[in-house]
């Protein structure tokens, strides 16, 4: 296979690590790993303002990453693709499980 035929995959995985390389990102992806939360939930688990917490959740919906839901007046927000699923279950193999964590600290 020519690296060319690639070029919209290798496009499409950029953009993917692009999106997970921003600490914030990383993390609210993290959190949604396992269940959809809403901006509220998303905002006190990070320490952060709802208004900063949409910013970055926009820019995960933009890039195809993270599915919202609206039910009355809350937005619920998971992680939306087979391949950032896989992504984020390795990273989580990676560096989240409790060997690795107390390896680091």
């Amino acid at each position: 296979m020519k690296i060319d035929e690639l070029e919209p995959q290798i496009d499409k995985a950029t953009s993917l690590l692009r999106m997970l390389s921003n600490p914030v990102r990383l993390k609210l992806m993290c959190l949604m790993s396992d269940k959809e939360m809403s901006v509220l939930e998303l905002a006190d688990a990070l320490s952060l303002s709802q208004p900063a917490v949409s910013h970055h959740l926009k820019l995960l919906r933009t890039a195809g990453v993270v599915q919202s839901r609206r039910e009355a007046q809350t937005i619920y927000n998971r992680i939306e693709g087979h391949e950032v699923t896989t992504i984020m279950n390795t990273l989580s193999e990676l560096y989240c499980q409790p060997e690795h964590v107390a390896a680091s600290q």
